[in-house]
């Protein structure tokens, strides 16, 4: 997974992360700590299913773009999976 911000200035940044970290203990924590205990509980049970479909899709389709943001000052945000 990369993701690319981009200020309207000309600085921008590249972030890495590996795809399994969704189904991580970090992942799991981090949605723990930003979700009431309702939610996450539905979200933690669905993350082994969403990671698989998402190896699965990249593996016969190659990456996609997650999220594509462009915002009015000229800032730009690109999530690629």
């Amino acid at each position: 997974m990369t993701v690319k911000i981009k200020e309207a200035n000309g600085i921008s940044l590249k972030l890495w992360f590996p795809t399994s970290l969704v189904n991580s203990k970090i992942g799991r924590f981090l949605i723990k700590k930003c979700c009431d205990e309702k939610t996450s509980k539905i979200i933690i049970n669905l993350i082994p299913t969403i990671h698989k479909s998402m190896i699965k899709y990249i593996k016969k389709n190659g990456h996609f773009i997650l999220v594509d943001f462009l915002s009015s000052d000229g800032d730009m945000i690109i999530v690629k999976v």
